[in-house]
């Protein structure tokens, strides 16, 4: 039975690959583009339900943009954490649904102490992926740079700078001890996924986000213009970096917008309700407030961006040094 919720806050964005492959399936509306051609999008309302006073997150069947106390229908609820307010509280799902879809498909589970390796320590996703698994027993390695380690080493995750000239050999170490467990790719996509499970014996996600990746492959020439076109072609603003924020001011968005929606599963809505209540637990912690708003965003897609580019290549294989690609990967017999 459906819920009708009064709107405080509203959030639409692309889902990436990894939820879209895990859970759920996809309610393309009449005249939308064939889901091929365009990316699924999750739509996310914060608010009050019908006829009670209790704060909820929902999610919307609708890709078109209610503003503040417009009344929606929602298809699965769930609590919203009491520290978190609505305008934030919106934004909450798509990376908890990404982080808990890459920890479902890589078969971690709780209580059996993995290891495993988060490719890229900038955006928020990173700190998130550290508590979460943290929370299930698991042992995080971060790979990045520099002064954005620090603060995921507060969190309790070992780091290390993959521009440390000792970054080959102590992957490369990990790996011949059959230690590590799954790397979840924050800043990049392999091509060839199946490789890291013979090289490396590990399980491999990736959770960049359909613009990142397209930034990945094509180059900021080459996917920078038709980005820089859906910009300018809505109220949006951010929308072609993967963000469509809405219901911030009166009016933003009034002319809605088509497309297809990603619909969740049992198996999704169970980690979801995981997620939030570790949340309101204070067993994990979301990033400050900006750390929320600019998920997703112009600002840190272009951070990740740059994490990917300034990562040390294989001279080899144009890959990233130390880290399994196409072709062989960089270990320290590679002279490197």
């Amino acid at each position: 039975m459906k819920q009708t919720v009064r709107v405080q806050a509203a959030y639409v964005q692309p889902v990436g690959t990894v939820v879209s492959g895990t859970w759920g399936n996809v309610l393309c509306q009449p005249s939308a583009l064939p889901s091929a051609s365009r990316d699924s999008v999750l739509c996310v309302v914060s608010g009050t339900a019908d006829g009670g006073r209790d704060d909820i997150i929902a999610l919307v069947e609708d890709s078109k943009l209610p503003t503040r106390d417009d009344h929606v229908e929602a298809v699965s609820v769930f609590p919203k954490p009491t520290r978190v307010p609505h305008r934030l509280a919106a934004r909450l799902i798509h990376p908890l649904l990404t982080a808990a879809a890459a920890l479902e498909c890589t078969g971690l589970q709780s209580g059996s102490a993995p290891k495993v390796l988060i490719a890229g320590s900038t955006g928020a996703m990173p700190a998130l992926l550290v508590q979460l698994l943290r929370s299930r027993g698991a042992d995080p390695i971060v790979a990045g740079f520099g002064a954005t380690l620090e603060p995921l080493a507060r969190l309790g995750a070992e780091t290390w700078d993959v521009t440390d000239e000792t970054f080959p050999d102590r992957l490369a170490q990990v790996a011949e001890q059959g230690r590590l467990d799954a790397v979840l790719d924050v800043i990049g996509r392999e091509d060839e996924p199946m490789l890291l499970q013979e090289r490396l014996g590990a399980s491999y996600a990736s959770l960049a986000s359909s613009s990142l990746c397209r930034l990945v492959d094509e180059g900021v020439w080459c996917a920078g213009p038709s980005v820089a076109a859906a910009a300018g072609s809505t109220s949006f603003g951010p929308s072609a970096f993967g963000l469509a924020p809405f219901g911030q001011a009166e009016g933003d968005g009034a002319e809605g917008r088509e497309g297809c929606i990603w619909v969740d599963c049992g198996s999704a809505r169970r980690a979801l309700t995981e997620s939030l209540a570790l949340l309101e637990e204070g067993r994990i912690a979301p990033p400050p407030v900006t750390g929320w708003m600019a998920a997703g965003g112009i600002g840190e897609l272009g951070t990740m961006y740059k994490e990917y580019l300034l990562w040390p290549r294989d001279c080899d294989t144009g890959k990233r040094q130390g880290f399994p690609g196409r072709d062989a990967w960089a270990g320290a017999e590679a002279g490197l």
